[in-house]
């Protein structure tokens, strides 16, 4: 199965300028997924998709590529999922590509390599998996409309009825 991380880092952020940039713990948040990416061997390429000349240059300093980002997918609103959608079509012109293309946020700075190793195993494992995603035990009080649980292979909000009825509300 060949693999490719692609790390989304837009330059702009409204809320935190240069947040991808912005120093947790004596490193950029963005260096801690790009690295764990790098480190695993798994991936032929990883690859950040960006529009920002300094992440650019931050990102190929360790070793990462760059893959120039539209500016029309550079804004708040852009999904990321168009991101990939874009990069991949431009690519598949001239290029074959992975089985698997696995997000790797810049803003999680928590993904360990071995998060990327048993994700990829997993889904190399067993075909009917095309997609998935890490998670990670957190107390109970921790981050409640975003807590999931596992029951196999699938993965469910833990508050789902109290997120419906929240988001109803609204």
């Amino acid at each position: 199965m060949t693999a490719w991380a692609m790390i989304p880092a837009r330059g702009g952020s409204k809320s935190i300028p240069y947040k991808n940039l912005a120093e947790l713990g004596g490193r950029p948040l963005i260096d801690y997924g790009l690295r764990a990416a790098l480190a695993s061997g798994r991936f032929a390429r990883v690859i950040c998709s960006t529009e920002d000349g300094r992440i650019a240059e931050h990102v190929r300093s360790l070793g990462a590529e760059v893959d120039p980002r539209p500016a029309e997918l550079a804004g708040d609103d852009s999904a990321v999922a168009d991101v990939a959608r874009e990069m991949l079509t431009r690519l598949s012109k001239t290029e074959t590509l992975p089985d698997v293309l696995v997000l790797i946020q810049p803003t999680s700075p928590f993904l360990r390599v071995g998060d990327i190793d048993a994700l990829l195993e997993a889904m190399g494992r067993d075909p009917r998996f095309s997609s998935g995603q890490t998670v990670t035990p957190v107390p109970h009080n921790h981050h409640a409309w975003n807590q999931r649980e596992m029951d196999g292979a699938a993965v469910r909000f833990r508050f789902a009825a109290e997120r419906a009825t929240a988001y109803n509300k609204q």
